[in-house]
This record gives C-alpha cells, sequence and structure tokens, in this order.
C-alpha cells in the first residue's frame, strides 16, 4: 500500500506543477496577447470532426487569420469538398490562437451564430 500512496503522491505533485504552470502561461502570455489582439483579423482554428467517420469521412482542421466567421465558413466549405457533400454534419471545435502556445476555446453559444446551418434554439441572436 505504502507504493500505492507514493504513486499516487507524485502524481498529484505532477499535476499541481502543471496547473501552476498553466496558470503562469495563462496570467503572462496568453491574457496580454488577448488585450492586445484585434478579433477581426486574428487567428482561428477550426476543427470539424464528421459524424460520419466511421464510414469513411475525413475530418477537416484549419487555421485562417481573419474574422471567426469567415474560418467557420472556410471549414465549412472544405468540409464539404473533401467529403462531396452538400451539408455539414459535424462536431465542432472552434478556438482563438493566441501566439504560440495558446489556444483558447470559444464557447459554442457565440460561434454557433456562424454556422451554416442553425439548429433550432441554438441560442444564435448573441
Amino acid at each position: 500500500m505504502e507504493i500505492l500512496k507514493t504513486n499516487l503522491t507524485n502524481r498529484i505533485k505532477s499535476v499541481i506543477r502543471n496547473s501552476e504552470k498553466n496558470i503562469r502561461l495563462y496570467r503572462n502570455i496568453i491574457l496580454p496577447a488577448l488585450k492586445k489582439t484585434d478579433l477581426n483579423n486574428a487567428t482561428y482554428a477550426v476543427n470539424l470532426i464528421s459524424l460520419w467517420e466511421d464510414q469513411g469521412e475525413k475530418p477537416v482542421r484549419i487555421k485562417h487569420k481573419g474574422t471567426l466567421e469567415e474560418a467557420i465558413k472556410i471549414a465549412e466549405s472544405d468540409f464539404k469538398k473533401v467529403n462531396n457533400r452538400g451539408d455539414v454534419q459535424a462536431v465542432y471545435s472552434v478556438s482563438l490562437i493566441l501566439g504560440k502556445r495558446g489556444k483558447v476555446p470559444i464557447f459554442d453559444e457565440y460561434w454557433k451564430m456562424y454556422k451554416e446551418s442553425r439548429e433550432p434554439g441554438c441560442g444564435c441572436n448573441i
């Protein structure tokens, strides 16, 4: 049992160290970068993972410098081309890229207003 306790203690200490490192990164680099960023000319990452991946469809991952709306439209267009589809059936992951190490997820309720096909009740009037 002492081996288990030692192992768990070491893992917890490692989690604490990594968490402290992430806090410093966000406080000292990512937050100041966000304050200086023009969100109409920022770098966005959009990942679309097909709901039909098990049937051979491919995911699409893009980075785009410009507006969030442009990034989503480009990703959706690429998705339709890559998968020979007329629509987008995918799980979206949308982030703002800040510097080399900063990737901040954008909350669904915001970016959904730019989706091609809006779901009923998606809260798209933000």
